[in-house]
């Protein structure tokens, strides 16, 4: 997936920077991070199946002063797919803490989870672990 498409998918759910928004309340962000059809739970999804495509063992997301790398290991070697705004950093970690069954309101601790997602006809477990870096949390998704 090039960045433009991921742009263009971003745009098209209706993601925007914050500052374009109202400022939301917690029970309009709480419906939005468990919907399976809010923008940002089909933004994992389809990185979740891109991933799944390539025959990746891991998704890398990592904040970075330029955006968000996603890096998907594959075949023991840590390739960049794309970079995405970094105000989609926020919801997407969220939305992966919350599955995960991890404090999403801690930030500055390492934190472990798992979960179970079905995907094309198979049910797929994810070891996730989160670490804090100098830009945010870095995420690091084990695919089983």
């Amino acid at each position: 997936m090039t960045e433009d498409r991921i742009w263009r998918y971003l745009r098209l759910q209706g993601i925007r920077p914050y500052h374009d928004a109202m400022e939301p309340t917690p029970e309009i962000v709480w419906r939005a991070l468990l919907s399976p059809q809010s923008p940002i739970t089909r933004v994992f999804n389809s990185l979740l199946r891109y991933a799944i495509k390539d025959q990746a063992i891991e998704i890398h997301i990592e904040p970075r002063s330029e955006g968000v790398f996603i890096s998907f290991r594959i075949e023991g070697e840590l390739r960049e797919q794309m970079t995405v705004p970094r105000y989609v950093m926020g919801p997407l970690l969220a939305r992966i803490k919350l599955m995960g069954a991890m404090d999403a309101t801690k930030e500055h601790v390492p934190q472990a989870g798992s979960i179970k997602v079905p995907l094309q006809d198979r049910i797929y477990e994810l070891h996730v672990g989160t670490s804090p870096t100098h830009f945010g949390e870095k995420v690091i998704i084990h695919i089983n």
